[in-house]
């Protein structure tokens, strides 16, 4: 492995775990009366706000996109907005953990969609890699373990968000096979996301709920900390992987998450737990061995003695 393929991880992880907190400030906003299209719409305009600021002073270059592409970032913007959506209304419908679980189907999805767009090779070792974080996140969120409401419209929601935002993964990777900057693809997905989502957040009710400095705090926290630098982290990583990896890293989410849950809100982990949050990262051990290659080393040593 590369040290920019090295370096494309670690973002990946980092970008994971920072999405476990997202909870917090979820909470904190719908407590003083924002709606999940509210809380999505605010998230993804305070970060194209601040990102349009940072780029005219520093990289200006970055606001040119070809007007042929524009129709595709309108496409992935939306895409982000409605992933949010579903996801968001799979929370209140569904158990978090039920929609937790098949808002991570998002992998096998993107592997759908790169063997499609990418002609990308569907590997066993692939597969058995998703499959281990599969079985990981099901562990780690106790699914099996809870009484589970089946109610089919949330589980329909919570389904469409895998599958969107597995689309939102591999527009990224169609936006900087283009040829466009990190800069550029976050700024106008934000932006058109944000536009998307305008007709329908009520945004003449918003200012009516800013009533304290923790409320712009949290709003501030999903613009910047839960928007802004991880989707930049994993725009960067998509620089030197393929969705597939780079989308199975982000699992890291669910145990970055059930770790705020225990720490912060007093939420019970069991063994089951416990093993599930080892088996997603060993997951991601797996999708990167080149076990041919480790194979013929040891060949090539044992020759080499004789």
């Amino acid at each position: 492995m590369d040290s920019k393929a090295g370096s494309a991880i670690a973002a990946m992880t980092f970008s994971a775990a920072i999405w476990g907190f997202i909870g917090m400030y979820t909470r904190n906003l719908a407590s003083e009366g924002f709606t999940a299209m509210q809380t999505a719409f605010l998230r993804m305009l305070i970060g194209a706000v601040i990102l349009a600021v940072l780029l005219a002073v520093f990289d200006r270059t970055s606001f040119a996109i070809k007007r042929r592409d524009v129709w595709l970032f309108v496409l992935i913007g939306a895409i982000r907005i409605v992933s949010d959506f579903f996801l968001f209304e799979a929370q209140i419908r569904i158990h978090l953990s039920l929609s937790t679980v098949l808002q991570m189907t998002s992998p096998y999805w993107v592997l759908l969609f790169c063997m499609i767009l990418f002609s990308e090779a569907i590997t066993a070792r692939k597969v058995f890699a998703i499959c281990m974080a599969f079985v990981g996140c099901i562990l780690v969120t106790g699914v099996l373990s809870e009484d589970v409401d089946f109610d089919l419209l949330g589980i329909s929601f919570a389904a469409l968000a895998g599958v969107t935002f597995a689309g939102y993964t591999v527009g990224n990777k169609l936006l900087m096979n283009r040829g466009y900057s990190g800069n550029t693809v976050i700024l106008y997905v934000f932006l058109t996301a944000a536009l998307v989502s305008l007709p329908f957040s009520d945004v003449l009710s918003i200012p009516g709920k800013v009533v304290s400095n923790q409320v712009i705090m949290d709003i501030l926290g999903m613009g910047i900390l839960m928007s802004l630098i991880p989707y930049y982290l994993q725009v960067y990583s998509l620089k030197y992987l393929s969705p597939v990896t780079a989308n199975l890293i982000g699992i890291l989410e669910v145990p970055s998450a059930v770790i705020v849950g225990y720490v912060i809100y007093g939420e019970s982990l069991g063994l089951l737990n416990f093993i599930g949050m080892a088996l997603i990262p060993l997951s991601i051990v797996v999708m990167n061995l080149d076990i041919r290659r480790m194979r013929m080393e040891r060949l090539a040593k044992k020759a080499g003695k004789l």
